[in-house]
């Protein structure tokens, strides 16, 4: 990792969802993506639970809804495995609403995957993704949409 180099003075978020409200665009190209994450799910090797990480997620708004749209599919499928949802970003991301919005607390409610389904464990890693992040060999499926941190 670069030494000298302060992320977050440079890359720090706004509250209360500022980030999801702002980026509508991203959030359709991600939805779009749910087939293909889907697909790829398929061909993970089956484990006892299944570890997602979104990596560089901001608040969870944008990818909220494929989220959804995955863990319904795994669900519909016949997967009952308990499923980790772990949202990687900067500490100083706005975690706090990317928490609200998984239990339907903040936003639309329709996509709350953490409140529609069980066995599903949403946490939050204030790490920037040049370091490691999870144990070795404990991630099913990454995902990244548009992330920056150097």
């Amino acid at each position: 990792m670069a030494k000298g180099i302060n992320t977050q003075a440079v890359l720090a978020m706004r509250g209360s969802g500022y980030y999801s409200e702002r980026t509508a665009g991203a959030r359709n190209v991600i939805n779009d993506a749910a087939t293909m994450v889907i697909d790829a799910l398929t061909h993970c090797p089956h484990t006892p639970k299944l570890r997602i990480a979104d990596f560089g997620a901001a608040d969870g708004g944008t990818s909220r809804e494929m989220w959804d749209m995955v863990i319904g599919h795994c669900r519909g499928a016949g997967d009952n495995r308990q499923i980790e949802m772990l949202y990687t970003d900067l500490a100083s991301n706005d975690f706090s609403t990317l928490f609200r919005m998984m239990q339907g607390m903040q936003g639309n409610p329709a996509h709350a995957y953490q409140s529609h389904y069980d066995n599903v464990f949403v946490h939050g890693c204030g790490t920037g993704f040049h370091q490691q992040l999870m144990a070795d060999n404990s991630l099913n499926l990454g995902f990244s949409a548009t992330a920056m941190h150097y």
